[in-house]
């Protein structure tokens, strides 16, 4: 089995994906992020796309070849995330400031976990297919 690591990742990256959808609809009103609605809706493309790189690492395949796309797709995925951390974390009531400690280390671990398969699918793979010489299947 090759690439088992990236596997698990995009695993855990898709089970996170999906509670966090269920999540955002089960969640009742009082409990629901501080963030706009369209900062929610740039959450959710960034995810999906995350998503998307994580499976095409995990399992070599070539779905957008355009290494420019995966870096404004980690770039957007990093900054939306950075700005939810902000909005979410300086909203007035909001975090203790020995909450954040615990917090804001943990989430930056999460979203440099979380964007690993995107920067390797582009730094590596579509290096390696654009030479040639790569694994990649194209599909």
């Amino acid at each position: 089995m090759q690439r088992p690591g990236w596997k698990i990742l995009f695993v855990v990256i898709l089970i996170s994906s999906v509670s966090s959808i269920y999540q955002a609809f089960d969640t009742p009103e009082e409990l629901k992020p501080s963030h706009p609605a369209y900062v929610s809706v740039l959450i959710l493309i960034f995810e999906v796309l995350t998503l998307l790189s994580a499976f095409c690492c995990a399992f070599q395949k070539v779905v957008i070849d355009s290494i420019l796309f995966w870096k404004s797709v980690l770039a957007g995925f990093v900054l939306v995330n950075v700005v939810v951390l902000y909005i979410e974390f300086s909203a007035p009531g909001g975090y203790k400031a020995s909450e954040l400690a615990i917090m804001v280390p943990l989430s930056l671990l999460f979203l440099l976990l979380y964007s690993l398969p995107t920067y390797f699918y582009y730094s590596h793979d579509l290096r390696k297919h654009a030479d040639g010489d790569g694994e990649a299947e194209v599909r």
